[in-house]
């Protein structure tokens, strides 16, 4: 007879027990991704989204599951979840075509058109003349300039599948942008000619049709809208606004009664009522039917929000305050009561009530510690009173939310700038700048920071990129108009200050450039006539003074000069940068005793500049009292500790005294 070890029971229980588990882990994913496809069929997409979430609790590799919840939070607009699941379904299946295709599409969207061409171009390996996979590579194409490509296979799919509805919209918009609107209606003719159930396309040929003064044509379009889509009140909105916009207020006013008798439960209609007044600037009749609708809903919290947001516009505080503090009264401690706290607190902020707007923040951070408005309010009012320390903890709290945002980025920078770390700063936003490609300002702000760095080649990359994006951005000229002139560059110098010049001919920074940049290159004479008018632009501008009187000076005008600084001094006598200015002149006209009298009011107004310091021990040394002057080069020195740049300017001084 053949005997077993004890443990053989033991084993086989555990090995059926293994066997009824994995099949009932598997009956249990089928049973939540049915019920999680049933949810979506029905609309229910957060009970769909759990459902969905709970099928990959139970196995991690369910592509299915994958790529459905990725269409859930792209209907959610949550881009990066999205990206996320097609990237894992795509990791565990890499043949799954639309889990490419809807990953490209947010690809695009997103502004990276070259991973949105790799996505279109492997589904195109795999299945080549795939429709959904040249259009977008198509539209790819089209965001990276390569126009002419992305018509011609545009093009080719119109002539396979006449009046492909992706391919019209994206072409009709291509060309209205390009100005040539009669053929982006054409072409929105046919789309709709051949999809006629398509409601993006008629919206788009709508418009297309008003924006050509075709309004009747449009009001049919519209019309059509309407009874196709009668839940939609925008469409009704529009049609009032069409109305209007051929001279039939009446109509238009009929229009907008009909459709908030027909939606009066809908809080979303009077706002768009609101919208349509403020569209044709009556922004008293905008509030006046906000206040009419709250009188019949006063629990329409969204709405009464809307309308202090307007009452702020018009700078009708008190308005506004009322309206914040009866939603917090109404709604306490629900979501709209946390929303109008943190905009009570926002208006408080502002108007310089700091204790009141610190107090409303605490009651938001109390009930939801991770309220993003809250903490990227306390972080701006920690930065305001320079207590940097606070201020980086609440932005880095909310980049874990938020980690590419160039807004906290940029906040994160200047808080670490405070608190005296650069090269924090450096990467907060260098990380700003990798993450957002059609961002100006961090390129901008990036700029400012390498060029106070002395780096002036990467300094000026950063901000021609930000010109390229926004060729009329002002922040970004001037950026690069001050790397320029740090680096001597004057003839560069030179194009931007005309350029200043032609984008702000009413701004004195364009004739100020100009003028830096024409006294570089030798041309005196034209520097003073180019800052001279920077200075009538601009008369309260220390350093636009300061640059017409270096250029008097070297012209040896002294007496012109002086006049300048005191005539500024009469409007502004506590100006530092003014009264070291006119210690130069007098330096310069040989009065070393009035020049240290100037010198020394400017120090006691900024005690923290390193200039006046340097040019008062000088004007000591001019009239020989060289032991106060070392003395002053040494309080100097210890006056402007922690300020690198300063430090730098007067250490060769006490050296020098020393020696």
């Amino acid at each position: 007879m053949m005997s077993f070890p004890r443990s053989l029971p033991l084993l086989l229980a555990m090995a059926l027990l293994a066997g009824a588990c994995s099949e009932s882990a598997g009956e249990r994913a089928a049973a939540h991704l049915a019920r999680a496809r049933h949810y979506l069929e029905a609309g229910k997409v957060d009970k769909a989204r759990i459902e969905f979430s709970n099928v990959l609790a139970i196995d991690r590799k369910n592509v299915a599951a994958h790529f459905q919840l990725g269409q859930v939070y792209e209907q959610q607009q949550e881009w990066r979840k999205a990206v996320g699941q097609y990237q894992a379904a795509i990791a565990l299946q890499p043949d799954h075509v639309q889990a490419r295709l809807h990953l490209g599409r947010l690809y695009q969207r997103g502004g990276a058109p070259a991973k949105a061409l790799e996505m279109a171009q492997d589904v195109l390996r795999r299945q080549p003349g795939q429709v959904e996979a040249l259009q977008l590579k198509a539209a790819a194409l089209l965001q990276q300039g390569r126009t002419d490509e992305a018509i011609e296979i545009a093009n080719g799919l119109l002539q396979l599948h006449p009046g492909y509805a992706d391919t019209v919209i994206m072409l009709a918009v291509h060309y209205n942008r390009s100005g040539k609107p009669a053929r982006a209606i054409e072409l929105l003719e046919e789309g709709v000619a051949a999809n006629p159930a398509n409601s993006t396309l008629k919206y788009l040929l709508a418009r297309s049709l008003s924006a050509a003064g075709r309004l009747q044509e449009a009001v049919g379009l519209v019309r059509q809208l309407v009874e196709t889509e009668p839940q939609r009140p925008d469409h009704l909105v529009w049609l009032a606004s069409l109305h209007a916009q051929d001279g039939d207020l009446t109509e238009a006013r009929q229009v907008l009664d009909r459709t908030a008798q027909r939606f009066s439960d809908d809080p979303a209609v009077p706002r768009m009522i609101a919208e349509f007044w403020l569209g044709r600037g009556e922004r008293a009749r905008a509030i006046a039917s906000l206040e009419e609708a709250l009188s019949r809903q006063p629990d329409w919290h969204e709405l009464r929000l809307y309308l202090a947001s307007l009452y702020e516009g018009e700078d009708q505080p008190e308005r506004a305050l009322r309206c914040y503090r009866e939603v917090i009264e109404r709604e306490p401690d629900g979501v709209a009561g946390l929303t109008a706290r943190n905009r009570l607190a926002h208006l408080l902020y502002t108007r310089g009530e700091l204790a009141g707007a610190e107090a409303l923040v605490a009651e938001v951070l109390e009930a939801n510690p991770r309220d993003n408005d809250a903490l990227l309010l306390r972080g701006t009012m920690a930065l305001a009173r320079d207590d940097a320390v606070a201020a980086i903890a609440d932005f880095r709290s909310l980049l874990k939310d938020q980690p590419h945002s160039a807004r906290l980025l940029g906040l994160l920078a200047t808080a670490h700038a405070v608190n005296h770390e650069p090269e924090l700063a450096r990467r907060a936003l260098e990380r700003a700048v990798d993450n957002n490609p059609t961002d100006v300002q961090s390129r901008v702000a990036l700029a400012k920071l390498l060029l106070s760095q002395g780096e002036l080649r990467r300094a000026g990359e950063l901000a021609d990129q930000a010109l390229r994006l926004a060729p009329g951005h002002l922040g970004a000229m001037r950026t690069l108009a001050r790397i320029r002139s740090a680096g001597s560059d004057w003839d560069a110098l030179l194009k931007v200050g005309t350029r200043m010049q032609k984008a702000d001919p009413e701004g004195a920074d364009g004739y100020f450039f100009v003028g830096l940049a024409q006294r570089g290159r030798g041309d005196t004479d034209a520097a003073v006539a180019s800052l001279e008018r920077a200075v009538a632009l601009a008369p309260e501008d220390d350093a636009v003074l300061t640059a017409l009187v270096g250029a008097l000076l070297e012209l040896a005008r002294p007496q012109e000069a002086e006049q300048r600084v005191r005539a500024f001094l009469e409007r502004q006598p506590k100006n530092p940068t003014a009264c070291n200015l006119l210690g130069e002149v007098l330096l310069y006209r040989k009065d070393p005793a009035a020049a240290a009298a100037a010198f020394r009011k400017a120090i006691a107004l900024a005690p923290r500049l390193a200039v006046p310091y340097r040019n008062l021990g000088l004007a000591l040394r001019a009239q020989g009292l060289e032991a106060q002057a070392r003395k002053v080069f040494r309080q100097g020195l210890e006056a402007v500790r922690g300020d690198e740049a300063a430090e730098a300017m007067l250490r060769p001084w006490v050296a020098a005294a020393a020696e």
